[in-house]
């Protein structure tokens, strides 16, 4: 609700600068469980434990992927205008949102070696305190489009993990 409200402030256009967020929604110690900042740069794993390809398209397996498996995120924005943005995929338009109680969710488009990739990631946020980081843990999928038609033909799936030092 509060991410909602905030949200909303922002659209209101009147220049307040509650629209400035580092992702951090409920700040320390709160009832919410101490989420960690969402904003800044991440390293992700992409089906390193369960992963499944329903495609089976050469140069879009498991090991082509190293744009999210073994890639570099960066999260910013603003709390009504959440983007991720992949080092190695810098075209990808990709958009996220956060819940109050740590859900973290991030869809958009990529081309990837002529096809277009209809791309959802992610899962859970919070502080691994074993690790000494702050983790998303989830899930992702990609879905393509093998002819252009704008329409999903075929998935492939798989955890997701990002993590960041706290």
């Amino acid at each position: 609700m509060l991410l909602f409200l905030l949200s909303l402030a922002c659209k209101s256009g009147n220049g307040d600068t509650s629209c400035e967020f580092d992702g951090d929604i409920d700040g320390i110690g709160s009832d919410t469980g101490n989420l960690p900042a969402l904003f800044g740069g991440w390293n992700t794993t992409f089906g390193t434990r369960d992963q499944y390809d329903e495609c089976s398209i050469e140069g879009l397996g498991h090991n082509d992927m190293d744009w999210i498996n073994g890639g570099a995120m960066e999260i910013g924005g603003r709390v009504d205008n959440i983007q991720a943005t992949f080092a190695s995929a810098p075209d990808a338009e990709i958009y996220g949102i956060m819940s109050e109680f740590g859900s973290v969710t991030f869809s958009g488009r990529y081309l990837f070696r002529g096809y277009e990739l209809h791309v959802s990631f992610g899962g859970l946020l919070f502080e691994n305190m074993q690790l000494g980081i702050s983790e998303i843990e989830g899930h992702a999928f990609l879905g393509v489009d093998q002819n252009g038609d704008g329409g999903i033909d075929c998935g492939i799936m798989g955890d997701f993990n990002a993590k960041k030092p706290n």
